[in-house]
C-alpha cells in the first residue's frame, strides 16, 4: 500500500511538474490543439535564474511567481534563432515560480519542441535584518565594519524591499567616505542611489562620487561633526550590496590644529556680527557661511574683524575661513 501511494505521488509531481533544484530542464512540444505547457520552480535561494529557450520558432517562455501572478522573465523566440537566455528578476526563498511555454500565433507550423535549462544565481551578499525602511529603524553601524543587504524586487513582490537605512555617530572630525558594492550588476542601474542624512533628515551632499568597476565611494570633505548622528539611506532594485564607512582624521595635520587655534569667534551663539581674532599674522582671503546640510548660504570678505550674521535664520551653520596658511572650519550657532 505504501509503496502504491509512493508510486502515485510521484507520479503526480511528474504530472503537474513540481521540481524543487537551483538547477534543471524541462522539455517538451506544443502543438496547435494543445498550446501551453505548465512547470513549477521551487526556488533555492534568494537570488535570480538564468533562463535558456531552446526551441522552434513561435515559442515563448515566461517564469511568474505565485500567487502574485507577474512576469519575472520571458523569451518569445520569433525568429527560430536558438538558444536564446535572459536573466530573471529577484526571487524569494522557496518562492514558487510558475513557467509557462506556449505556441506563438507566429508560429506557421503545427508542432513546436523545446527544451528549457534554469540555472539559479544565489546573492553575492547576505540579506539585511528587516524592517530597516525608514530612519527610526536604522540599523546601528560601526567605522570599518562590512554591512550586507539586498533589495529583493520592485513593488511586485510579496515582501517588498526598495529602501534600507542605516546610522551611524561620527568619532571625529575629517572626511568621511563611504564605500558601497554592487554585488550582483556590472553598472548601478538597480544599486541606484546612496543618501547621508543628519539626525534631523536634512539631505547631506556628497563632495565627490568615485566608481571604480562594482565599488561606489561618497565622500564628504570637510566632515567636522564628531560626536553626532546620521543615517544612510540605500535605494535599489533586485540587488545585494555591501558597505562600509571610515572618518579620515589625517588630513587634520599640526599646522591645521595650530591654524585652528589662531583663530577664534565670538560671541558664539552670535545675533548680528560676529567678531574674530586672529594671530601668528595670518591673513584672511575670504569667509564662507555654510549650512547644516553642507549648502554655502554665503560668501563675504573679512572687513573689520567681523562677520555679519544678520540675515541668518535660527540654527546652527559653520564658518569656513580661507587663510594664506590654509583652512579653517568653525562652528556657530545663529540665536535672535
Amino acid at each position: 500500500m505504501k509503496k502504491q501511494l509512493l508510486l502515485n505521488l510521484t507520479f503526480l509531481l511528474f504530472t503537474i511538474g513540481v521540481f524543487a533544484q537551483s538547477s534543471g530542464s524541462f522539455s517538451g512540444t506544443v502543438t496547435v490543439s494543445d498550446n501551453e505547457d505548465n512547470y513549477q520552480i521551487i526556488s533555492s535561494g534568494n537570488g535570480t535564474y538564468m533562463i535558456t529557450l531552446t526551441s522552434d520558432q513561435g515559442t515563448a517562455v515566461s517564469l511568474m511567481p505565485q500567487p502574485d501572478n507577474y512576469s519575472i522573465a520571458g523569451i518569445n523566440n520569433l525568429s527560430g534563432v536558438s538558444p536564446q537566455s535572459t536573466v530573471s528578476s529577484c526571487v524569494e526563498n522557496n518562492q514558487n515560480i510558475n513557467v509557462l511555454v506556449f505556441k506563438t500565433n507566429s508560429s506557421a507550423i503545427f508542432s513546436n519542441s523545446y527544451t528549457i535549462d534554469y540555472q539559479f544565481i544565489p546573492l553575492t551578499y547576505s540579506v539585511d535584518s528587516e524592517p530597516n525602511d525608514n530612519y527610526s529603524q536604522s540599523i546601528t553601524t560601526q567605522e570599518n565594519i562590512n554591512y550586507e543587504g539586498w533589495f529583493n524586487n520592485d513593488n511586485k513582490t510579496t515582501n517588498v524591499d526598495s529602501v534600507d537605512w542605516y546610522k551611524f555617530t561620527s568619532p571625529r572630525n575629517g572626511e568621511l567616505s563611504i564605500i558601497i558594492n554592487d554585488g550582483d550588476e556590472d553598472d548601478f542601474g538597480n544599486l541606484g542611489l546612496l543618501e547621508l542624512y543628519d539626525n534631523s533628515l536634512n539631505l547631506i551632499d556628497a563632495t565627490t562620487v568615485v566608481v571604480s568597476g562594482l565599488t561606489k565611494t561618497y565622500k564628504f570633505s570637510n566632515f567636522n561633526f564628531s560626536g553626532n548622528d546620521f543615517g544612510i539611506r540605500l535605494q535599489g532594485n533586485c540587488v545585494s550590496y555591501q558597505f562600509s564607512w571610515t572618518v579620515d582624521d589625517s588630513t587634520l595635520s599640526v599646522d591645521n590644529y595650530n591654524l585652528n587655534s589662531s583663530i577664534k569667534l565670538y560671541p558664539n551663539p552670535v545675533s548680528n556680527n560676529l567678531s574674530v581674532k586672529i594671530s601668528n599674522n595670518l591673513n584672511i582671503e575670504k569667509v564662507e557661511i555654510i549650512g547644516i546640510t553642507g549648502k554655502l548660504i554665503k560668501e563675504t570678505n573679512f572687513i573689520n574683524n567681523s562677520i555679519s550674521t544678520q540675515n541668518l535664520k535660527n540654527g546652527i551653520y559653520f564658518v569656513k575661513i580661507y587663510t594664506d596658511k590654509g583652512i579653517s572650519t568653525k562652528k556657530i550657532i545663529k540665536s535672535e
